[in-house]
């Protein structure tokens, strides 16, 4: 992120956030769509370098690492 530009701040300002639970999901994508369904989004861990540049669409590609450096938020699924 540095190297594209990007800043570091620290954070001056903590919300008041509380969990009420949590827990693991199988990497199954109907195990995932259910818990979405049940109780919203879920947290996933994705290697970030392929998507730098990221335009839009539906990202599907097997050739980057599979290790982890970022993590997002899957809120839905369905089709671009």
């Amino acid at each position: 992120f540095g190297g594209m530009g990007g800043k570091r701040t620290e954070i001056d300002y903590f919300p008041n956030a509380t969990i009420a639970e949590y827990g693991m999901v199988d990497n199954d994508v109907d195990a995932i769509m259910a818990e979405i369904y049940a109780r919203g989004p879920v947290a996933a861990t994705i290697n970030a370098e392929p998507i730098v540049e990221y335009s839009g669409g539906v990202f599907n590609s097997e050739e980057y690492s599979q290790s982890t450096n970022h993590i997002v938020s899957i809120v839905g699924w369905g089709m671009d």
